[in-house]
């Protein structure tokens, strides 16, 4: 792995936000994310690139 790889996390760039989790699994997954590059939004808006809903199995990919 060069030097390169060890400055870029796997959720750089991902703005995201959770809906529909307890508030332990809340915690687990936004603590996941962060610590993985993430940024929580909080709640939706414009910027935001994912939105991880508890037990939805569903992608919409748009262009």
């Amino acid at each position: 792995m060069s030097t390169s790889d060890h400055s870029k996390s796997i959720f750089d760039g991902v703005r995201f936000v959770l809906s529909g989790f307890d508030s332990v699994s809340e915690t687990q997954y936004r603590s996941e994310l962060v610590n993985g590059g993430g940024t929580n939004v909080g709640r939706y808006d414009p910027t935001c690139t994912h939105v991880i809903v508890s037990g939805c199995v569903y992608s919409v990919y748009l262009d």
